[in-house]
């Protein structure tokens, strides 16, 4: 077995005898995103056997709005798993599996349900340091494994409340993440939650990785040049510009990918040149919007070009 100690909690290769013998003994959920495959809430439903909002990890008019690509919490038993690993657990980032505390096991199913849906959503919802609200994806291992590996013990109990292992279960690759101190948390149960600002730096720093790593497959799938690039050059490039891109004003992923291709036909400081200047420093007026502007700008530009 492979072990790996990350800060305060623990990282475990399982093989699946293993978590075969952790379903046996009680207390085990999937969270299983619906986004990804259609057919979750109705197992949700016909196995837990109560309407779905009592299995929806989002709740009241969230909830409803967006049932369709909420996790759903579903009770795992020996009978129901090789269903499960069969319709859910083939896809790569269908959700993580979770083992309750021995203690849980006084409880009934739905109990355990309930109890533990309401913890998750605790964590769910959070607010941002700036005030804003913002979803927590605690069905998504690595935005998981992130958070707990930036906590503290008191953060790391706190999010684990009555959990005691999370479980990634994709394919073959199984592994248990425990916490290595057990204590009783002094993080106040609130909704909104709140993370610290390393927890949120790490958070941050997770998404901004997966953010570059899309731009750049985009690259290099649209622009043949950059495959000859060194890996150092296209990150910084990447970097850089998305830098650039932010300060004009393009944040969404789909402009600043528009904005990478730009610096890359005219020039990584295009943004002075004429043409680009001109719609950059306009007021907003009209329906196109400034990233549509400065393409055609480009388009008019590279015409000019050639029909010199």
């Amino acid at each position: 077995m492979t072990e790996k100690k990350h800060s305060n909690v623990q990282i475990a290769d399982i093989d699946s005898e293993m978590w075969l013998s952790t379903i046996a003994e009680g207390g085990c959920f999937i969270l299983a995103e619906s986004a990804i495959n259609d057919e979750v809430p109705s197992l949700a439903e016909n196995i837990n056997g109560f309407s779905l909002e009592y299995s929806r990890l989002y709740w009241d008019e969230t909830g409803r709005i967006h049932a369709s690509i909420s996790p759903y919490l579903i009770n795992v038993t020996e009978d129901n798993w090789p269903m499960l690993k069969e319709k859910v657990c083939h896809q790569a980032h269908w959700g993580v599996g979770i083992q309750l505390e021995w203690y849980m096991n006084a409880y009934t199913p739905a109990q355990q349900l309930t109890e533990l849906l309401s913890h998750l959503r605790e964590w769910t919802w959070l607010e941002s340091q700036n005030g804003e609200s913002r979803l927590l994806r605690l069905s998504d291992w690595k935005v998981l494994s992130t958070l707990m590996q930036a906590s503290s013990n008191d953060e790391v109990s706190a999010i684990f409340g009555p959990i005691a292992q999370f479980v990634s279960l994709e394919g073959e690759t199984l592994s248990a993440m425990t916490r290595l101190v057990k204590q009783k948390s002094e993080i106040p149960q609130r909704t909104p939650q709140q993370l610290s600002e390393q927890q949120w730096h790490a958070l941050e720093h997770m998404e901004q990785g997966d953010q570059f790593a899309a731009y750049k497959d985009h690259l290099k799938t649209h622009h043949k040049e950059t495959l000859s690039w060194p890996k150092e050059r296209l990150h910084s490039f990447v970097e850089q510009q998305t830098k650039v891109a932010n300060d004009q004003g393009f944040s969404n992923r789909q402009d600043t990918v528009k904005f990478l291709s730009l610096s890359l036909i005219f020039g990584q400081t295009f943004v002075s040149q004429e043409w680009a200047k001109k719609v950059l420093k306009a007021k907003q007026e009209g329906t196109k919007t400034k990233m549509e502007k400065l393409y055609q700008a480009a388009l008019n530009e590279l015409d000019k070009e050639v029909s010199v």
